[in-house]
């Protein structure tokens, strides 16, 4: 095993985050440290993984506008994107309404989850919902949501890292440069091909920082948030994390019948995006990785991987409809709330749309989405935001798995059909025997056996002369 494979081993990024427990519980001053080195490996796959994003997408685009039955293969992929949300969220309300969470706390518990209220209340904690870092560009005659949806500057959406503008950027751009004949796009091609392969050499160097990153994050929520507050939501946390296994499981079914091949097989070859994704905290780090292990490891088609794996880390989000769903099944019971069918409706319906809503925003914004589904309940949603705020870190990466892997489904169904592009194993290749056939014509065959014949009379003669010597 190479020195870099064993920095991203699991059990590599496993050991890092219990050391950052229990370095975070007890010398919370390191983790901080710690966090701070790791902050540089998410600097630099920021700056990395956006461009990756548009050069795959303008790829992916052209190479499934090339394919037969374009128009109704896109709208399979919608269809099956909004069935996996969908599909998610509704796993996530029937099983949290039969495990009762929330409803059982002591008195204890709902006293710590009471005090972080009011710790919260007390120190004047503000949090800022929406992204403001353009409010010095006025903006006329536009909303927000339209600027966001639809902007008015690729380049300014691309330097922002708004996923839901840049997806439509690269929408539109890639279509036309899909539309123009091969001819003249050749040259335009091999520069971005150039590019599309400098950026994943970067983002496989900075992927060494890994262990580093998880030792960090780990130490920094712990001493961040405390073991009393984890023990406080252990109900809603357990919840949730055992729906992301479940849910995950059956996506990596999906994918293993997909590739023909077996569930470990397909863990084994998306192990390093898991682990990019659980530890990253980012939505869009693993991009290269999953697009690499889905098309040459597991053989699915490069176009439709290239295209789903960008856009589907933006809009194919059931880890997050799994986390709205699970916050409003937890927040209901706690204020003794008893969910009437018509009122599971609402948070499975409200909870899929917030998670497509919630397109293209990272951090804090999806804990103001959250409030969308609790306003839907009737639950007071300012209330227990500083309680979102505490747990959300925590439930990032699984939340982020989640949604890879169901991206990964999606993969796998919309490519079925089409030819396998699973690159053989170096080893099998040298391991294949190698055998070389000659075929030769009459004419061939009559020209070599006049020559063997010459050759023996020449050794004959020759023989017979040293010999009478």
């Amino acid at each position: 095993m190479t020195f870099s494979k064993c920095l991203t081993h699991p059990w590599t990024i496993a050991l890092c985050m219990l050391l950052g427990a229990v370095t975070g519980t007890f010398l919370p001053a390191v983790g901080v440290t710690a966090f701070t080195v790791g902050a540089l490996y998410l600097a630099i796959v920021g700056m990395v993984a956006l461009p990756l994003q548009v050069v795959a997408g303008f790829f992916g685009l052209r190479q499934v506008a090339a394919l037969p039955r374009f128009v109704p293969r896109v709208t399979l992929m919608i269809a099956i994107s909004l069935a996996l949300v969908a599909g998610a969220a509704f796993c996530t309300t029937t099983i949290g309404s039969v495990l009762d969470t929330g409803s059982a706390l002591s008195a204890e518990t709902r006293a710590q989850l009471g005090s972080i209220i009011q710790r919260a209340d007390a120190g004047g904690v503000s949090i800022d919902l929406v992204d403001r870092s353009t409010t010095e560009t006025p903006i006329s005659t536009r909303s927000a949501n339209a600027d966001a949806a639809i902007p008015d500057n690729f380049y300014r959406v691309l330097a922002e890292g708004r996923l839901l503008g840049i997806f439509v950027g690269t929408t539109l751009f890639g279509l036309a440069f899909a539309a123009l004949p091969r001819e003249q796009t050749q040259a335009l091609g091999q520069i971005l091909d150039g590019a599309y392969r400098a950026l994943e050499t970067v983002i496989d160097k900075a992927n060494l920082f890994i262990p580093v990153l998880a030792f960090g994050m780990t130490a920094h929520l712990m001493g961040q948030t405390g073991y009393a507050t984890i023990r406080a939501l252990g109900t809603m946390l357990g919840s949730f994390f055992l729906l992301v296994a479940l849910l995950g499981l059956a996506a990596v079914v999906v994918v293993s019948r997909g590739a023909r091949t077996s569930i470990r097989d397909v863990i084994t070859k998306l192990k390093a995006s898991l682990v990019i994704s659980l530890t990253s905290g980012s939505p869009i780090a693993a991009i290269p990785n999953t697009i690499d292990a889905m098309s040459t490891q597991l053989g699915f088609s490069r176009g439709i991987t290239e295209l789903l794996i960008p856009f589907g880390f933006v809009f194919v989000r059931a880890g997050t409809a799994v986390y709205y769903a699970s916050v409003a099944i937890f927040i209901a019971h706690l204020y003794h709330r008893t969910l009437t069918p018509g009122d599971l409706l609402l948070v499975w319906l409200s909870a899929t749309g917030a998670a497509f809503l919630s397109a293209g925003y990272m951090g804090a914004a999806n804990i103001g989405h959250v409030s969308l589904v609790l306003l839907a309940l009737h639950l007071p949603a300012d209330a227990v935001i500083p309680i979102l705020v505490s747990v959300d870190p925590i439930c990032n990466g699984p939340r982020n798995v989640l949604s890879l892997l169901a991206v990964c489904a999606l993969t796998a169904l919309a490519s079925a059909g089409l030819p396998s592009e699973r690159r053989a194993s170096p080893d099998r290749i040298l391991a294949m025997p190698v055998s070389m056939t000659f075929v030769l014509t009459g004419s061939q065959a009559a020209l070599t056996l006049g020559c063997a014949g010459v050759i023996a009379l020449f050794v004959f003669f020759i023989g017979m002369g040293i010999g009478a010597r």
